[in-house]
């Protein structure tokens, strides 16, 4: 029997862990109902989707990620406003800063799709970078003496 590899993303790792657990809770909802044991289990879900996703509730994650990316237009705004303010650069050089500042912008937001918005954006010089903050799942990884690789 050969081993085979799987890698993915976190994001894909957190959709296939939702859809496990709501498959198993679809299943065992006429044998749970109300009371105790359902309360558990619910309580179970909610810690589930912190621990994965770094928010309690959409909400919160939506809430996050707007305040993220007005952080992000902010920050390219003042590069932009700076870029062309300076008046040592010629038109070409500013040109070309501006296209890199995009590429920046572009693969900073992948970043943090990818990392569902739990870092933060940080200006360097003429780009920006995107500093994520490691899930539950990462920690717990490395707190047990593990390696959670995660593709990026």
């Amino acid at each position: 029997m050969a081993i085979r590899r799987v890698i993915l993303t976190e994001r894909e790792l957190t959709r296939l862990i939702k859809r496990i657990v709501e498959e198993t809770q679809e299943e065992m909802e006429p044998e749970v109902g109300e009371g105790w044991l359902g309360d558990k289990f619910s309580d179970m879900k909610k810690g589930g989707r912190k621990f994965f996703t770094g928010y309690e509730t959409g909400e919160e994650e939506e809430g996050s990620k707007n305040e993220k990316m007005k952080t992000l237009r902010r920050i390219e705004n003042e590069i932009e406003d700076d870029i062309e303010d300076d008046d040592t650069i010629d038109k070409e050089e500013k040109r070309r800063l501006k296209k890199n500042l995009k590429l920046y912008v572009r693969k900073a937001k992948e970043a943090a799709e990818d990392d569902n918005f739990r870092g933060r954006f940080v200006q360097k010089r003429d780009e920006v970078v995107y500093v994520s903050k490691p899930s539950g799942f990462r920690q717990g990884a490395s707190a047990a003496g593990g390696e959670a690789k995660i593709r990026k």
